[in-house]
């Protein structure tokens, strides 16, 4: 759970940091997709 952490402190850095912030967020957020999709196939899994 980084992403507010990301943001709160996006303000303090100079501009030129702020095109590694998105794709540091961008790559954060890709990552949770796939691990959400995975724990959710897991439990229909179980599930069933």
């Amino acid at each position: 759970m980084q992403h507010g952490h990301i943001a709160a402190n996006r303000g303090h850095f100079r501009d030129d940091c702020h095109g590694y912030f998105r794709r540091r967020l961008r790559t954060d957020v890709q990552a949770d997709g796939q691990v959400q999709s995975r724990y959710l196939i897991s439990n229909e899994g179980e599930q069933s």
